[in-house]
This record gives C-alpha cells, structure tokens and sequence, in this order.
C-alpha cells in the first residue's frame, strides 16, 4: 500500500470548514446577544 501524503490546502480546507460552520452561528447570535444587553441595562 502506498501512502498518500495530504497537501497542506487540503489541512487548511479542513482546519477551516469548522470556523466556516461556527460564522452562521455567529451572525444569528450577536444580534440576540446585543438584545440581551439591552434589556439588560
């Protein structure tokens, strides 16, 4: 068997997918975030 070596875009493809994922979440959070702060004070 030969042993494929991963090329670093495919690593950097993959480090970022999560961090990509995590940006919807983000968006749709500070908006709450910012209303919570709000009622808050």
């Amino acid at each position: 068997m030969k042993r494929v070596a991963i090329p670093a875009p495919a690593l950097r493809k993959s480090a970022l997918s999560p961090m990509l994922a995590t940006l919807p979440l983000i968006f749709l959070l500070t908006p709450l975030v910012c209303q919570l702060f709000v009622i808050i004070s």
